[in-house]
């Protein structure tokens, strides 16, 4: 019923985005990441995050937005106690079928895109203190029905596009890296590390 896409294009040789996405049966498992810019360690920070979200994949419980809280809240402290990593924004989630929960911390976004409104998923999300910080405090967010898309992007993304201008572009049949060219649009090229997962209803 729904297909993704992604794309991940670094600003410059040291990246600190990092991203996941994978369909199990009909469920699609998403996770972004974002390192802390400035800090030792945020790439490293970014894939650890990628890195413990995959194992969750093969848990079929895994279902809540509370799952989730406490997937980032386990991974806060793990990070914190290990050297040489950094600190990371991250949204992680599941789309079960025609339902989205997920979780989130920082100032990555995640957006609902459905027929009558359009939401952002992590509109309710604490900025500050990330993962990795050993104090983070993780937002849920869903259960939700989806019935048209997501659109999941570090602050590379939403930091440099204007948003009526990407719901055109969504209005469309689009893809991840065609939504990427938005963010550097205006110089022609990237101001930041960008990521992004687009989960749409198939045509």
């Amino acid at each position: 019923m729904f297909e993704f896409s992604s794309y991940l294009e670094q600003q410059n040789l040291k990246g600190d985005d990092a991203l996941y996405v994978t369909k199990i049966g009909d469920s699609i498992w998403f996770c972004i990441c974002d390192g802390a810019g400035g800090m030792a360690g945020a790439a490293q920070a970014s894939n650890y995050v990628v890195e413990a979200f995959k194992d969750l994949t093969n848990i079929d419980s895994f279902d809540s937005s509370d799952d989730f809280e406490s997937f980032l809240r386990k991974v806060d402290l793990e990070l914190a106690n290990e050297s040489g990593c950094g600190e990371a924004t991250a949204i992680v989630g599941k789309l079960n079928d025609t339902t989205v929960v997920g979780a989130s911390v920082g100032d990555s976004e995640a957006w609902l895109f459905n027929r009558e409104y359009d939401y952002e998923l992590s509109s309710m999300q604490n900025l500050k203190p990330l993962l990795g910080s050993g104090s983070t405090t993780p937002i849920g967010f869903g259960p939700m029905d989806v019935d048209k898309s997501i659109l999941l992007g570090s602050d590379g993304l939403f930091k440099y596009i204007k948003l009526e201008e990407m719901k055109l572009l969504l209005s469309t049949k689009t893809t991840a890296k065609e939504i990427a060219k938005l963010a550097k649009q205006d110089i022609g090229s990237l101001q930041d590390d960008v990521s992004i997962i687009y989960i749409s209803k198939k045509s």
